[in-house]
C-alpha cells in the first residue's frame, strides 16, 4: 500500500492552497503474484486535525467513484471494503490544511516552510493492522500579505514628513468570500493619521482598480470592508511628527469562511495582516470554527 501524488511531494499546487486542502492518493495491490481481496478489510487513516487536517466531506472516492466511509469513527476516516470487492483501489481524499499551517504568514528571510505527513493503514475485520503505507509529505509555504512603506520628504524643506503605508492581502490566491473582513493598523506614536483608501482588484486589466474608495477606522483602528471576494489592498497616509526617525507598522488582517464541517455548515474565521521582519499566528479553537491571525510588521528608518 503505497501513495502515489509524486507530483506533489514536497509542495503543494496553487489550486490546493486556493482551496486551502490537500488531495491524498493511496494506492492497495498485491505485491506479488497471489491475490488477496480486499472485501471486509478496512482502509484507515488517523487524521490528528493539529498535523493533518480533517477530512473535507464529500471528497471521498475508491477507485474513481465517490463513496462514503464508515460513520462509527472519530477523527479517523475509514471504509471498510464491501463484499465482492476485487484485490485492488485507489483511494482518493482531501483534507482541510490545519489553519496554523494555512495562516502561517511566510516572511522573507525566513525558511517559511509548514508541512503536513500523513500515512495510512490496512486492517482486519477486527480493527488489527496489517498493512502501513510509507509516509507521505506535502511542504506548503503561503505569503498572504506583502505590506510596505514609503517616505515622502515633500519639495521643500518645510514640508511634514509622510509616510505611506501599503497593504496587500490575498493578492497570491485570489480566495474568494472573505466575510466580515477587517484590517486592524494602529499607527505608532509619532505617526499621525491623514487618510486611507482601499482598491480592488481588477480582473480585466489584472491590476489593482483606479479606483481609489476612501475609508475611516473605527476607535480601535479596525477598518472594515464587509466580504471581500479577490485581492484587497489598503493605503494610509500618515505625517510624522515630532523627532522620531525609525517606525515599526503592524497590521492585522482578519475574515470569515463558510465551510462544510462534520456535516453542518460552519463559519470559519480566519486570515491576518503584519509587518516584514516578524510574524505570528494566533489561533483559537472552538466546534464549529477556529479562527486564526496574520501579524505582519514592517520597520522603516529614515
Amino acid at each position: 500500500m503505497s501513495n502515489s501524488n509524486a507530483s506533489e511531494n514536497g509542495w503543494i499546487n496553487l489550486a490546493g492552497n486556493v482551496e486551502g486542502a490537500i488531495e491524498w492518493q493511496v494506492n492497495i495491490d498485491a505485491m506479488d503474484d497471489i491475490s488477496l481481496p480486499l472485501a471486509g478489510l478496512k482502509f484507515y487513516d488517523a487524521l490528528d486535525s493539529v498535523e493533518i487536517g480533517t477530512y473535507v466531506e464529500g471528497s471521498f472516492k475508491v477507485n474513481g467513484v465517490a463513496a462514503t466511509p464508515d460513520s462509527d469513527t472519530t477523527n479517523v476516516l475509514a471504509y471498510t471494503f464491501p463484499s465482492g470487492f476485487g484485490d485492488k483501489a485507489t483511494i482518493t481524499f482531501k483534507t482541510w490544511i490545519p489553519k496554523a499551517k494555512y495562516y502561517r504568514e511566510y516572511n522573507v528571510g525566513e525558511s517559511g516552510w509548514q508541512t503536513v505527513t500523513n500515512a495510512a493503514e490496512l486492517r482486519d475485520a477486527s480493527d488489527n493492522k496489517l498493512l502501513s503505507s510509507n509516509s507521505w509529505r506535502v511542504a506548503i509555504k503561503l505569503d498572504w500579505i506583502q505590506k510596505y512603506g514609503t517616505l515622502d520628504k515633500g519639495a521643500n524643506p518645510a514640508d511634514p514628513l509622510t509616510i505611506t503605508w501599503t497593504i496587500d492581502v490575498n493578492k497570491n490566491y485570489n480566495k474568494q468570500g472573505l466575510k466580515d473582513f477587517t484590517i486592524t493598523d494602529a499607527l505608532q506614536a509619532g505617526l499621525t493619521f491623514k487618510s486611507a483608501a482601499y482598491q480592488l482588484w481588477d480582473s480585466g486589466t489584472r491590476d489593482w482598480s483606479v479606483t481609489k474608495t476612501p475609508i475611516t477606522p473605527d476607535a480601535n483602528n479596525v477598518y472594515a470592508f464587509g466580504e471581500v471576494n479577490g485581492p484587497i489592498r489598503l493605503v494610509i497616509l500618515s505625517e510624522v511628527s515630532g523627532s522620531t526617525t525609525s517606525f515599526t507598522n503592524k497590521a492585522i488582517t482578519h475574515w470569515k469562511l463558510d465551510v462544510i464541517l462534520n456535516r453542518t455548515m460552519a463559519m470559519l474565521p480566519c486570515g491576518t495582516l503584519p509587518p516584514l521582519p516578524i510574524n505570528r499566528l494566533l489561533l483559537s479553537k472552538h466546534s464549529k470554527s477556529t479562527t486564526g491571525t496574520h501579524l505582519l510588521p514592517h520597520a522603516m528608518s529614515f
